[in-house]
């Protein structure tokens, strides 16, 4: 096949895509949806190269720049000849301009908390942008889409750690996160923000990432790490997640906790976090009934806030409730969990995520095959997934 003819069967069924019909009703989507879609991927793909729309109309043989603005816009219906010629222009394949499955790199940013080497980073990063893709424009195709609650929050460099941790404290007093608010965060993020939280199957260098995309914001968490370093992870990312505007973190920072020369915005990641999970107000009635010595009252009660007794120490020590005599050594603090609580939150994915996937498969708008491809699971892990969610399997083994 021709790429002409290539771009032209890619065409038809975008537009046909944009115009599925749903189940007992039609979808009234017109043909500026497909036109905005292709329309936006070209102008990303511009403003890559660093051409002005001026010198792609030249190359195109536009009269005037107007017509490919038009094109950028979604106001000009794009023809095939002019999108092979693109194709051609831009270097690109035709599925950048024609795949919603597929998201650009300038479309999204990732941070993420990781001592992974660039190239392992760099792979289960594309892997990421591809599953959060497809289920952005499933969601559009089973008439749920991701609507985003937009929570930022300004905060500056120069904000003390102090502030930093009150703000913590406020939004889990704001939000009724409960005396141990690490134990319904997650579900907080999900359901009132519309923060998708996926805990996905990382390596161990990589402990989680925050994805910001338009109108949509992710926070990845490694599932196979223990319950309290993905509590704390989590309320860390969650930091950048509400900041992005105002303190937008770098692509890549170190895992290590308290470290002396971490960039300054991420020790305020650190002290929201603290602040956050362990709010003073569910703190200061266990510590006023504490017993036996302040290295026996972290270990005890560490688990109950599901965070690490090191956590745990430097919470105290930053509220001058206690000094660094008042440990021994830090090796004697435990990162112990309440029995049961790891177990029942390391499930794959999340439920929203596996819902939203099962309906679309149910109703056809992707195979099975291929949603099993881009989970980089066999038929049977995709038929497992379900199982553990509740869902019928929609398919036959």
């Amino acid at each position: 096949m021709t790429i002409t003819a290539a771009s032209k069967a890619a065409v038809s069924h975008l537009e046909g895509t944009f115009q599925q019909e749903k189940r007992g009703s039609v979808m009234k989507v017109q043909n500026t949806g497909f036109d905005r879609f292709v329309g936006n991927r070209i102008k990303l793909a511009r403003e890559e190269i660093g051409l002005t729309q001026t010198e792609v109309a030249q190359k195109i043989g536009f009269n005037d720049r107007q017509t490919l603005g038009a094109i950028e816009t979604g106001d000009r219906k794009i023809k095939v000849e002019e999108l092979t010629a693109l194709i051609s222009i831009f270097d690109k394949p035709l599925d950048y301009f024609t795949d919603p499955f597929i998201i650009p790199p300038q479309e999204v940013e990732f941070s993420w908390r990781a001592s992974a080497e660039l190239a392992k980073l760099n792979e289960f990063e594309e892997k990421m942008r591809d599953i959060l893709a497809a289920y952005r424009h499933l969601g559009r195709l089973i008439g749920r889409p991701h609507i985003q609650v937009d929570q930022s929050i300004r905060v500056k460099k120069s904000d003390s750690f102090e502030t930093v941790t009150f703000l913590g404290e406020s939004l889990a007093e704001t939000w009724n996160l409960g005396r141990f608010p690490a134990e319904t965060l997650r579900s907080f993020l999900e359901n009132s923000l519309s923060i998708l939280v996926l805990r996905v199957d990382a390596d161990p260098d990589i402990s989680g990432a925050v994805c910001r995309l338009p109108q949509f914001r992710s926070l990845l968490i490694n599932r196979n790490e223990p319950a309290y370093r993905r509590n704390y992870d989590g309320a860390h990312e969650l930091f950048h997640i509400l900041t992005w505007k105002s303190l937008p973190p770098s692509h890549r920072e170190q895992l290590t906790i308290g470290g002396k020369y971490r960039p300054r915005k991420e020790k305020l990641a650190d002290a929201f976090a603290a602040g956050i999970l362990m709010p003073r107000r569910s703190l200061a009635p266990l510590w006023k009934k504490r017993g036996g010595t302040v290295t026996e009252w972290i270990n005890m009660v560490a688990p109950e806030f599901h965070v690490s007794g090191k956590v745990l120490y430097y919470r105290l020590l930053n509220l001058n409730w206690i000094s660094k005599d008042d440990i021994t050594s830090l090796d004697h603090l435990t990162s112990s969990e309440k029995n049961g609580y790891k177990d029942k939150d390391i499930l794959p994915f999340s439920r929203i995520f596996t819902e939203k996937l099962h309906e679309a498969l149910d109703r056809g708008f992707i195979s099975v095959r291929k949603l099993a491809k881009l989970l980089d699971y066999t038929i049977e892990d995709l038929a497992e997934l379900f199982k553990i969610y509740g869902l019928p399997v929609p398919f036959a083994l």
